[in-house]
């Protein structure tokens, strides 16, 4: 990704809406993150400038000239996926998605949580063959995808050891019960949904 260039956009839409840093990349990435990328001192990850251009009510496909091969080829792979499973081509979505771990870095919080989101639904390969995850396993990966990103999890989900999938045997081992952070962060989001928002543009 050309940080200048997109770092660049990014803080010229920002600016044209009278939106402040804090506010635009809540859930994302820092503060000073989002300071490096507008300044092009950091290099964000596809899923992190799709989010934040979203944010922005931009589509990033009308930046795709920015994109390099990588990026191009993991945006693409994005849509394959989500339309895959949404046709519930479950053995061929796990196939693009297998090809997008091997390109994301796990270090993405976004998109390791649209991976987890995909997985949930496509399922895994066991001995070749694709085997989909019960309800309950469904659910705390879900959950698990959810504080990822969302700010109520920030300082709690930023130690863990791991945001990666869970093997099948933990799930099973769990139970697929919810940690006691992400219930308290579920519950803060059903609070916030029912407060007035100053803003309107997510």
């Amino acid at each position: 990704m050309k940080a200048y260039n997109i770092g660049d956009c990014i803080r010229q839409l920002r600016e044209e809406q009278n939106v402040n840093q804090e506010d635009l990349c809540r859930g994302l990435c820092s503060k000073s993150t989002l300071s490096r990328i507008e300044r092009g001192c950091h290099v964000p990850s596809m899923g992190t400038v799709a989010l934040l251009l979203q944010r922005l009510g931009v589509n990033e496909d009308s930046l795709s000239f920015l994109l390099g091969t990588a990026e191009m080829e993991i945006s693409n792979l994005h849509k394959e996926i989500e339309a895959l499973n949404a046709q519930r081509k479950y053995d061929e979505a796990l196939q693009k998605i297998g090809r997008m771990e091997q390109l994301t870095d796990p270090k993405d919080r976004v998109m390791q949580q649209f991976l987890l989101r995909s997985k949930a639904l496509a399922g895994h390969l066991q001995d070749g063959q694709r085997v989909a995850y019960d309800n309950l396993a469904k659910r705390e990966m879900l959950l698990q995808a959810i504080e990822l990103t969302h700010p109520a999890c920030w300082e709690s989900t930023r130690l863990r050891p791991s945001t990666r999938l869970p093997s099948p045997t933990r799930m099973r081992a769990t139970g697929g019960t919810p940690s006691t952070s992400t219930a308290s962060c579920l519950s803060t989001r059903a609070a916030a949904s029912t407060t007035p928002r100053r803003k309107s543009q997510w």
